[in-house]
């Protein structure tokens, strides 16, 4: 689903979501999600706890990530939703999105991931990773301002829109679409993928670097490079 950035992408998830349990009658009111997760995600779902919902903030451990058993043990029969980041925007960590994708099938809920710093730093296959919907911005990958995209799994493709006005993207987002945009997201998207210029840069820096005498510096958690 095309949107206007991420934020409005992690909206689209995170109310959509609410407003689908709302519809089908889902008894489900529980959220949780990491307390160092984006602002793009933390006020919606801040909104959605002043709205009938209970929200569950989890803190993250010394090292910035999640403790997947702390992760497992918040998500309970009344669980409709955990949004985690992929790679967290001020320290780079990143997040176990897969082990937690397994935790919340294994409760029968649904993961939202804001992937906006991971996108074009690493693979990013919404299959391969296991969750349900995935947000991703245009102009973190080189493409321009304006326009980001929501991922949507099979089974989460019921999501109602939260813009309303027209019947765009299969009837998720109103308006009509800013076509220019949308390609130069697509050329971003095309020019990471033919060649990883992020990955060649670092290598030349870290070339550099040792040429010069520096020692390797070694992170206790899993960042991007």
């Amino acid at each position: 689903v095309f949107t206007s950035g991420a934020t409005e992408a992690n909206n689209l998830a995170l109310k959509g979501v609410a407003e689908a349990a709302w519809e089908r009658g889902d008894p489900r009111r529980g959220l949780v999600t990491l307390a160092s997760e984006h602002r793009a995600v933390l006020d919606p779902l801040q909104w959605l706890s002043r709205h009938g919902f209970r929200l569950t903030v989890l803190p993250v451990e010394a090292d910035g990530l999640v403790d997947p058993q702390r992760l497992a043990a918040a998500i309970g029969p009344d669980t409709r939703l955990v949004s985690v980041m992929a790679a967290n925007n001020e320290t780079g960590v990143l997040h176990p999105i897969a082990e937690a994708a397994a935790i919340c099938r294994a409760h029968g809920a649904l993961l939202h991931v804001d992937a906006v710093q991971a996108a074009g730093r690493m693979p990013i296959r919404l299959t391969e990773l296991g969750c349900d919907s995935i947000a991703i911005s245009s102009h973190k990958i080189g493409g321009p301002m304006g326009v980001g995209a929501l991922l949507l799994a099979p089974k989460h493709s019921h999501i109602p829109a939260l813009i309303r006005g027209g019947g765009q993207e299969r009837g998720r987002r109103g308006g009509t679409h800013a076509v220019p945009a949308i390609a130069g997201f697509a050329a971003a998207v095309s020019e990471i993928v033919a060649e990883d210029r992020l990955g060649a840069l670092r290598d030349m820096v870290e070339s550099a670097a040792i040429a010069a005498g520096a020692e390797p510096v070694s992170v206790d958690a899993p960042r991007l490079s």
